[in-house]
């Protein structure tokens, strides 16, 4: 069984603000060879009310279930907040999973500066089934700001998991809030509290890791390091999958992608897919070269560790 711990399900363009639509169009439209324009009329003709393509897209991947998470960024840049409530849109990607309750997971999301966090926690555990807690540093607080403190204590008494975005930011966000640095703190004053960082920090890694190692209730997962092997660092990507792995114990290594549910196009590559092959059909060549994972590695990072810590059923 696969789970992808990490992924994002846009219904409609109104759950982001517009400014961060321009600057991931920007950003993916580098990547890819495409114009910030021609990747805006792409994504929006990929918005997915219903989750069906969401769905496909991990039917073709090989993916059997995936962690879905809200996000909320409204209160990165004053007065461009999104056009909707962070209640509707927690509301709306939630009624989307709903859709697959055989398949996807919920994560709400806040933002720790809104005035009712803990209550928009507390409905989207009791009323949505939220099975972790999204928050999204890079919009302007440090993980280890007490104005967040509240929401931990919440999310300790509910027993769920916070999911931060750790590493580098696009667009007019700032990355010094999403440093790994700051959740140690965190991790520390919460010892009861899962603490569940995405992207192992990405460029940050090193600093992730040594946090991670630390601390016994902090768990990652390497979504979108894809990237490592498109620009032909193949042998250095699996050695560092196996560096984290050997560092932090393989029981806290989850498998996520951060996918977001993006048509697949003849003109684009296929990501999903690729990171899914890249992980389970690892080259013989990698293998001779030293890099290797147990069978009860792999079942534990492919589904077992996200079971567990995040109390999937």
């Amino acid at each position: 069984m696969i789970i992808d711990a990490h992924t994002h399900i846009f219904g409609k363009k109104e759950v982001k603000p517009n400014w961060s639509w321009e600057g991931l169009n920007k950003l993916i439209g580098a990547r890819s060879g495409k114009t910030a324009e021609e990747m805006a009329k792409y994504r929006d003709s990929s918005f997915d009310l219903t989750g069906n393509v969401f769905v496909s897209n991990m039917d073709r991947a090989g993916v059997d279930r995936a962690v879905v998470c809200a996000i909320d960024l409204g209160l990165a840049i004053p007065g461009e907040d999104a056009p909707i409530p962070i209640e509707e849109i927690n509301r709306l990607t939630a009624q989307i999973i709903q859709r697959h309750p055989d398949r996807l997971y919920f994560s709400v999301a806040v933002d720790p500066r809104r005035k009712n966090a803990r209550g928009i926690i507390e409905m989207g555990f009791r009323e949505l089934g939220a099975k972790t807690v999204k928050l999204y540093p890079g919009s302007g607080w440090y993980p280890n700001d007490r104005i967040a403190y509240p929401i931990y204590e919440k999310c300790v008494e509910l027993g769920l998991p916070v999911n931060y975005h750790t590493g580098p930011v696009y667009g007019p966000l700032k990355s010094k809030f999403s440093h790994p640095m700051h959740i140690d703190d965190v991790a520390a004053d919460f010892p009861d509290l899962t603490i569940y960082c995405t992207h192992c920090g990405h460029g940050f890694f090193m600093e992730m890791v040594a946090i991670a190692r630390a601390r016994p209730n902090v768990i990652c997962d390497i979504a979108a390091w894809l990237p490592w092997l498109y620009a032909g660092e193949a042998l250095r990507f699996y050695q560092t999958w196996r560096y984290i792995s050997n560092m932090i114990g393989y029981r806290r290594l989850l498998f996520a992608s951060d996918h977001t549910g993006v048509k697949f196009s003849p003109d684009l590559r296929d990501e999903y897919v690729d990171w899914v092959k890249a992980l389970t059909q690892i080259p013989f060549w990698v293998k001779e070269a030293g890099v290797t994972f147990k069978k009860e590695e792999l079942e534990a990072f492919f589904s077992g560790n996200a079971i567990r810590w995040l109390k999937l059923h």
